[in-house]
């Protein structure tokens, strides 16, 4: 009996510690997963409840950040105060003052802490209620290393306090001397034609003076963070073009941000931004789609992702005949690696074949739930959130300018998970999908992700103790690594919820 009591305790110890860090193959069907589904069942109905429960929830990445419409006013505000800048009015851009004194029709950035109904005015000013002062506020040409900083800074704070372990941050990274250059260039012929006309543009030289602004960006942006943060939240930039310039100016600042990525891994892709229903957008959006075509066939930028906002508009906003293909071509011309927000994808010639090919080859949609209501008043019944969930197109949440419509991740996750009924598998999902589909290079943790299956290397290894074939993948695999880091925060969220 002795023995077999030595035998019996080593045994029940054994099985204690793989209840306690179970294997992810296993997780799907683990025990704190179910009770932790069981709980959020007794919530979900409530979106106070709903939001007690996801903001402590690991929500993986946000894709989608603008900087300057991230950043909430109260931050600018704080900088405006710090610099001792000036507030012109109404329009509330921050300058500094001419010889130590506010220029005519602007006042002291501190006399807004000093009244409450000034700062209030200023607050909602800069808020949604005024979407037009997103473009006024800043400018990233003449910002100072250490104003970036103090604005970025804020962002990623508020990401760690969601529970965000990675940001893409969009940023107009061309330099000014190169835009003025392009603008006056007259487009002759094809973007191939052009492509070494505006490669000899001698501000296109600057990638390197470029790499070495973001090093002293970055570096101001640690200097305001606590340590801590600093090393939980991975930042990548993306180099977005605005679409609404002339062919020179567009294709120009495309082949600067191409040449930016591959020369610089802290940029992961290039983003084709800006409204669809600008008459330039309109006549040019073809003729947009060959330069990416171009570019992405390229040796030298094969491995250049992109992202294409195609289908942001509303039934009304262009003829009906223009909605025919712009996501399809966004997709088969213009080779996007993820589209963005894609609202108008049921206007589109055979949809359903669309949404099956998006399906298929694994092209995501980012949704910003907020903020497409705010801007293009796309409500919740409008949002083709159910019709992507329902022909498995991969769906990532995102915030794009939380700072400007007041809201953050959580609020997106929230408002997902009561206005379209998700269960707790559906919102880790959409939080693993914020991963797999970012553009962090290196190989996935998963096999497959419909339904999410990990990956050989890792599918033995346990939480706290990794294989050496597993280690391996994550040591070489940025992608690989953040999801493994996903994987074990949601291990430790779940425990909580073992005795509910």
């Amino acid at each position: 009996m002795y023995s077999a009591q030595k035998l019996l305790v080593p045994a029940l110890m054994f099985l204690l510690v793989l209840c306690l860090t179970p294997a992810f193959a296993e997780q799907s069907s683990s025990a704190n997963e179910k009770n932790t589904q069981a709980f959020y069942e007794t919530i979900r109905s409530n979106p106070l409840t709903l939001r007690g429960f996801i903001s402590g929830m690991p929500k993986g990445g946000d894709l989608r950040v603008r900087l300057k419409e991230s950043i909430y006013p109260e931050d600018y505000l704080l900088l405006a105060e710090k610099e001792n800048y000036c507030i012109t009015l109404p329009t509330y851009y921050a300058v500094p003052p001419l010889n130590g004194a506010c220029p005519p029709g602007t006042a002291p950035a501190k006399e807004f802490f000093d009244s409450e109904k000034n700062y209030r005015e200023a607050i909602e000013d800069l808020s949604s209620a005024s979407f037009n002062s997103k473009q006024h506020i800043i400018s990233l040409h003449e910002i100072t290393p250490d104003q970036f900083g103090f604005l970025l800074s804020a962002v990623i704070e508020n990401a760690a306090y969601q529970h965000l372990d990675y940001l893409e941050v969009l940023l107009p990274w061309a330099p000014a001397k190169l835009l003025d250059a392009a603008n006056n260039v007259t487009w002759k012929g094809t973007p191939q034609d052009m492509y070494s006309v505006l490669t000899a543009v001698p501000a296109m030289d600057s990638i390197d003076k470029g790499k070495d602004r973001l090093i002293s960006f970055m570096a101001g942006t640690k200097k305001h963070l606590p340590i801590k943060t600093a090393q939980s939240v991975t930042v990548r930039m993306v180099a977005s073009v605005d679409r609404t310039q002339a062919p020179s100016v567009v294709f120009a600042q495309l082949i600067y941000a191409f040449k930016t990525v591959a020369a610089d891994s802290r940029f992961v892709g290039v983003a084709l931004t800006g409204d669809e229903d600008h008459p330039v957008a309109l006549r040019d959006y073809d003729l947009q789609l060959e330069m990416l075509n171009l570019l992405t066939n390229m040796k030298e930028f094969s491995e250049v992702k992109t992202i294409i906002t195609a289908g942001y508009l509303e039934f009304g906003m262009i003829q009906p005949t223009k909605f025919k293909d712009r996501i399809r071509m966004a997709v088969t011309k213009g080779n996007a690696t993820r589209i963005s927000h894609g609202s108008a994808i049921m206007y589109e010639n055979n949809p359903f074949a669309l949404l099956n090919a998006l399906s298929e080859q694994k092209i995501p949609v980012e949704i910003a739930l907020t903020s497409e209501e705010a801007v293009r008043s796309i409500t919740a019944k409008e949002n083709p959130f159910p019709v992507l969930q329902q022909y498995d197109v991969p769906v990532v949440l995102v915030t794009e300018s939380g700072g400007l419509t007041r809201i953050d991740i959580t609020n997106e996750y929230v408002r997902a998970a009561h206005d379209y009924n998700l269960s707790y598998a559906q919102l880790k999902t959409l939080a693993r999908n914020s991963l797999e589909y970012s553009l962090l290079p290196g190989k996935s943790l998963w096999k497959s992700t419909s339904p999410y299956i990990m990956g050989d290397e890792c599918k033995d290894s346990l939480t706290n103790k990794k294989t050496g074939i597993c280690q391996k993948l994550l040591t070489e695999n940025p992608k690989a690594n953040k999801q493994w880091a996903l994987e074990t925060k949601f291990v430790e969220f779940e425990r909580q919820f073992t005795a509910q």
